[in-house]
């Protein structure tokens, strides 16, 4: 008998589109119906205005979670929880090793024709994620039995029962929170060296994309994609959600605008601004290019569909249409390419963005408490954020240790 079979309840995620163009993601069983908890999980994420992304990545969580089941031979996890059968330490445990190895490594492994492994013996390094989802993964999963917990705990009638309930819930919980890997930010992580960004804004400045781009549509595109991305600092989400109403480079202002489940927007997965609303002034290289774009290719792949969005899919199949994610990384890519820079991709121009006004800032004395404001600001983090300051001390922490090699080589 297919033992996997027994325990498959969730079949997949599904990204409904509605009318309206909200997202929402569903856990669906196998026929079809959207699972009980999974929605439930994913009804209080949306009641504390997650993102559909965030909210598809905890639906498959859940996903894993069932794998994890499937491994450790722990059936019908929802209803025990809810009876206040809490999880053992052991099972903690394993659930803590499980969440650092690939979905797809559980999977092969509860396919009925494996033989069963211990842990030590079925997992190798190239099995593992890094410390960044592992520590994702526990954080959900103890959502989900926390949310589960406190549905079974709201039907217990006897207050001394359900109190003690409660202290075993929380017990539970902290053991799971505990098991979480602590991981460094992703602003540090396989960060592009500074020197090499350095290449990129010069490039990006004063290079000639003919060297890099042959089709003139696509090379205008992805010329006006990177600048935006090198010298504005944009991520490549809000760049993706540009619409033409959004640039004005008559007074040299760009609009970055949030606009959650847009009607207009025909992408299942759409694109969006992390943060809130903000006016960005663009330089005149910036301008050109973004006008060199728009009066030569987009207006004729726009005629096609309509869209009023800036950066358009020049695709044999998809003329006209917003551009996807993949444009975004394979203009990156091709640029990283032709400086020899291999790891680049677009946060890493987000990165050179930040360096360059780091530097800035340094050569014209601007003050570091004005600059993180303004970094702030245009970078779209929040008026309180640390992320500028950190950056910038990243930044100048490279200088330092660049002038003192020079000082060194001079002795």
């Amino acid at each position: 008998m297919d033992t996997s079979a027994q325990h498959r309840k969730f079949r997949r995620v599904y990204l409904h589109r509605r009318p309206d163009g909200e997202r929402f993601p569903l856990v669906l069983e196998a026929d079809g119906t959207p699972a009980h908890y999974p929605t439930r999980l994913l009804l209080n994420l949306r009641g504390t205005n997650a993102a559909w992304g965030t909210m598809e990545v905890a639906a498959n969580d859940l996903l894993f979670l069932e794998q994890v089941q499937i491994f450790i031979g722990l059936q019908d996890l929802e209803q025990r929880i809810e009876d206040g059968q809490y999880l053992a330490t052991d099972e903690i445990q394993s659930i803590s090793e499980l969440s650092g190895v690939s979905l797809d490594r559980l999977r092969q492994l509860n396919e009925p024709k494996v033989k069963p492994a211990r842990l030590g013996q079925a997992f190798s390094k190239e099995h593992t994620v890094t410390n960044l989802v592992k520590h994702r993964r526990m954080t959900n999963i103890a959502r989900y039995i926390d949310m589960i917990a406190k549905v079974g705990e709201s039907l217990v009638s006897n207050p001394i029962a359900r109190q003690a309930r409660v202290a075993l819930r929380e017990e539970m919980l902290d053991d799971l929170r505990v098991r979480r890997p602590s991981f460094r930010r992703s602003r540090v992580r396989n960060a592009t060296e500074h020197t090499e960004l350095a290449r990129v804004v010069e490039f990006v400045v004063k290079g000639n994309p003919e060297e890099i781009w042959f089709k003139g549509d696509i090379r205008a595109r992805n010329w006006a994609i990177v600048t935006l991305l090198a010298l504005a600092g944009l991520r490549e989400g809000e760049l993706r959600q540009l619409k033409l109403q959004d640039v004005d480079t008559n007074r040299g202002r760009l609009t970055v605008a949030r606009r959650s489940d847009d009607q207009e927007d025909p992408r299942l997965r759409e694109p969006n601004a992390k943060t809130s609303d903000r006016v960005y002034p663009i330089t005149e290289i910036i301008s050109d290019r973004i006008e060199e774009y728009l009066y030569g290719h987009q207006g004729d792949a726009a005629e096609l569909t309509g869209s009023n969005f800036l950066f358009l899919s020049h695709g044999p199949t998809s003329l006209g249409r917003p551009i996807s994610k993949e444009v975004v990384y394979g203009a990156v890519k091709d640029l990283g390419k032709h400086l020899d820079i291999p790891e680049l991709h677009p946060h890493s121009l987000r990165a050179a963005w930040i360096q360059n006004l780091v530097d800035w800032a340094h050569e014209h004395n601007v003050p570091a408490g004005e600059l993180d404001r303004f970094a702030n600001y245009l970078g779209g983090w929040s008026y309180l954020s640390n992320m500028a300051s950190q950056y910038r001390g990243d930044h100048l922490t490279k200088m330092a240790y660049q002038a003192g090699l020079k000082v060194e080589e001079s002795r």
